[in-house]
């Protein structure tokens, strides 16, 4: 059996966030889901994002672009 080294690394490849800020939340939610993490860890993004989405609509940030 081969094992990879603890040094080796996969690296995903990169991908652009566009949107608002919401879509982009949205989408980081529903990928979560989809990997199915658990409910106490989909609890906690949600709220982490919340307070994120809030924070980032009193700075005036609402969309995100490349």
């Amino acid at each position: 059996m081969h094992m990879k080294s603890i040094y080796q690394k996969t690296i995903p490849s990169l991908q652009l966030l566009v949107g608002t800020v919401a879509q982009v939340a949205s989408e980081f939610l529903d990928d979560a889901e989809s990997r199915r993490r658990s409910p106490n860890t989909l609890r906690s993004y949600r709220t982490e994002i919340s307070s994120l989405l809030t924070w980032l609509e009193s700075q005036g940030v609402v969309g995100m672009d490349a």
